[in-house]
C-alpha cells in the first residue's frame, strides 16, 4: 500500500478576448497587463529505517506427515513481536535448551537457546521529527509484491542449503517499543489502524520497531534437510 501526499497547486488562467469592431479606421493602441506569479518548493527530512537485527525463527525439527514430502501450509511457527514461538499442525517441534523457557523477550536475557527473536528496526524522521507523528508500516516480498491480508498469496521465501526445500513467511505483525533499545523490557504499544493502513506514532521523530511473522511449511519433494534457511523481504515506512 502506498501512501501518497500530494501538493495542490491552483493555477489561475486569465483569458484575453479580442473584439473586432468594423468601423472607420482608427489609430492603433497597445494594451498590456501583468500579474505577479509565485513558485514554491519544499525540502523535507529523510524518513529512514534501518535493520538492527533480522527475524529469527530459531531452531526446530520438521517431521512431515507424508514420508519423504511436506505439504504447503500444514504446519506453522508463529513468532510474536516479543519473541514467543507457538506452533500448529503437528509437524514442527521447537527445540529449547535445558534452562530455556517459552516466554520470549522480556529484558534481553530470556531467549530460548534456539536464538529466535523478532526483527528490530529503527525509524527516524530526520529534520521533520520534532514531535509525535504517525508513520505507516507495510511489507512486501523481495520483488515488491505487497504482503498483507488483502494479498494472501504473496509471501517471502526462505531457501535451504540443499535439495530445494523452502519455507514461506507472511502474516507480519509489529509493535513500537518505547525503550532506548529493542530489549528494554518496557511496555510496547501496538500500532493503530485507520483507512490508510497500520501505523505507529513516532516520539521525537523516532521509534524502535519489533516485527514478528508466521513461517509456513511448503510442498517439497523430500523431507527438510538440516541447515540454515534464509530469505529477504521489504519493510516500508511512509507518512
Amino acid at each position: 500500500m502506498d501512501i501518497i501526499k500530494s501538493t495542490l497547486i491552483k493555477t489561475v488562467m486569465v483569458s484575453a478576448v479580442a473584439v473586432l469592431v468594423f468601423s472607420s479606421p482608427q489609430a492603433l493602441a497597445a494594451d498590456e497587463v501583468s500579474d505577479l506569479g509565485h513558485i514554491s518548493a519544499s525540502v523535507t527530512g529523510v524518513l529512514a529505517i534501518d535493520e538492527v537485527s533480522e527475524i529469527k525463527f530459531g531452531n526446530f525439527a520438521v517431521a512431515c506427515t507424508i514420508p519423504g514430502a511436506c505439504v504447503a501450509d500444514v504446519s506453522t511457527i508463529i513468532l510474536s513481536e516479543t519473541g514467543t514461538r507457538t506452533t500448529a499442525g503437528g509437524e514442527i517441534t521447537l527445540l529449547y535448551g535445558l534452562d530455556a523457557g517459552h516466554s520470549g523477550i522480556i529484558d534481553g536475557s530470556d531467549l530460548e537457546t534456539g536464538g529466535q527473536a523478532p526483527g528490530f528496526y529503527t525509524v527516524n524522521a530526520g529534520a521533520e521529527g520534532t514531535g509525535t507523528q504517525d508513520v505507516y508500516i507495510s511489507f512486501s516480498d523481495d520483488t515488491g509484491q505487497i504482503i498483507d491480508s488483502n494479498h494472501p498469496d504473496n509471501r517471502a521465501t526462505l531457501t535451504g542449503p540443499v535439495g530445494g526445500q523452502t519455507f514461506t513467511v507472511k502474516d507480519f505483525t509489529f509493535d513500537s517499543d518505547d525503550g532506548t533499545d529493542g530489549y528494554s523490557g518496557l511496555d510496547s504499544t501496538k500500532g493503530a489502524s485507520d483507512g490508510y493502513g497500520d501505523k505507529i506514532a513516532l516520539v521525537g521523530g523516532a521509534a524502535i520497531l519489533r516485527v514478528g511473522a508466521t513461517l509456513y511449511t511448503s510442498t517439497t519433494v523430500a523431507a527438510y534437510n538440516p541447515g540454515r534457511y534464509a530469505g529477504t523481504y521489504h519493510i516500508m515506512v511512509s507518512y
